[in-house]
Parts: structure tokens; C-alpha cells; sequence
């Protein structure tokens, strides 16, 4: 985490921050803290110090000065980065270094990108199909495969085949996309009955067509 201070922004910062801003380059235990603390801020005492505007712009710049950092390593020096085609994209794309299976009596393909991460504990990593699957005759086994914080091995892509199959990935191609979702908090509570809703247990094409 970087950020520039300067007059009242650096008094800002101390104000919003308290003890959690130092200035320097920060663990990402201290970023997601930082988070936290932006999502529930209230922000009448900052805009009374630097007025709405400045106050408004000052909170969405804190927050692109926030970045997290995922460690990763390649398998295989043909290994690609994980990496974005826009800025604002959900997904880091990964690449097929290799792929298993595809012969014709096979009824399913493994697509292996020789990428491995650290996920930080508190985060959870979802691996999903990119929208450009619909040019090929594939669909991913499991629909989103779950990268949990403590996982250090490959990620690694499986497809079932379509019939008649006749278009799949190369090596080289975009095969997929690592999505890093924060988890809550969570605990299970058992009770006896639930608070009343307007669906209640209405199920599977309650809703009609």
C-alpha cells in the first residue's frame, strides 16, 4: 500500500486511519483493515474537514492507493503471468501451458497453466470459465472451481466435451479466469423456527417460467 500525504490529507489520513496508517509500504493483513474501516466509514467528520468534494475524492483515491498483492509462482518457465485485459476486470486470465486428454476416445480435457498462488487467509480464489467458451465445444467440469488460501498446487482447468466436438482449446489459449473474492465472517446458528418470508419454502419453478 503506497499513498502520497501532504496537509490535510496526511491529517486526514490519521483521522480516518487512526494507528492503521503509517505511510510506508504495509502487510496485506493491514490493507484489508483498511478496508474494512473505508466500507464502514462515516464520513460527516471528513467532510466537514476537507469539504464533500475533496472528502469524496479523497476516499476514492485511499482506496485506489490500496492495492493487494498475490504471490504466485510458475512450474514451468512457458508459464503466463495471470493478468488482465482491462483494469476494471473481475478476472485474471490464465493460460494453458499444456493439455491432457484430448484424444478422441476421451470424453473430458485437463488444461494445465503451470500457475500456482498464495491466497491470503480471509480470501478465496474462484476459477471460471471466460465468456469466450461459447466458441468451443467445452464446458468446465465443474462449473467454478474453489482455490482455498491454505491450496499451493497448480491451477488446473478440466472440460466435458460437447457433441459433436469439434472446436477446443490450444496451448497458449485463455482457458480460464482466477477471481479473488474476500469471505466473511460466518458462523451457523441453529434455531428452532426462521423469520417469516414472502417465499418460504417454495422451491425448484415456484416463480413459473
Amino acid at each position: 500500500m503506497r499513498a502520497k500525504q501532504s496537509g490535510k490529507i496526511s491529517d486526514a489520513f490519521e483521522l480516518v486511519l487512526g494507528e492503521a496508517w503509517s505511510g510506508g509500504e504495509e502487510e496485506i493483513r493491514q490493507s484489508c483493515l483498511i478496508l474494512d474501516l473505508l466500507d464502514a466509514l462515516e464520513t460527516d467528520n471528513l467532510n466537514v474537514f476537507l469539504g464533500a468534494e475533496a472528502a469524496k475524492d479523497f476516499i476514492k483515491e485511499l482506496k485506489k492507493s490500496i492495492e493487494m498483492k498475490i504471490q504466485f509462482k510458475k512450474l514451468n518457465e512457458y508459464a503466463v503471468a495471470p493478468q488482465k485485459a482491462h483494469d476494471t476486470d473481475a478476472g485474471f486470465d490464465l493460460t494453458a501451458t499444456y493439455i491432457i486428454g484430448d484424444g478422441e476416445s476421451s470424453d473430458t480435457i485437463t488444461c494445465g497453466t503451470d500457475i500456482a498462488v498464495s491466497i491470503p487467509e480471509g480470501y478465496v480464489g474462484l476459477l471460471c470459465s471466460r465468456s469466450s467458451i461459447y466458441k468451443y465445444d467445452l464446458i468446465q467440469n465443474n462449473s467454478v472451481g474453489i482455490i482455498d488460501s491454505g491450496y499451493h498446487g497448480e491451477l488446473i482447468f478440466k472440460f466435458r466435451k460437447q457433441q459433436p466436438f469439434i472446436n477446443s482449446y490450444k496451448v497458449g489459449d485463455r482457458i480460464g479466469q482466477l477471481v479473488i473474492v474476500k469471505l466473511p465472517e460466518i458462523e451457523f446458528e441453529q434455531v428452532e423456527e426462521f423469520e417469516e418470508s414472502s417465499r418460504g419454502k417454495d422451491g425448484f419453478g415456484s416463480t413459473g417460467r
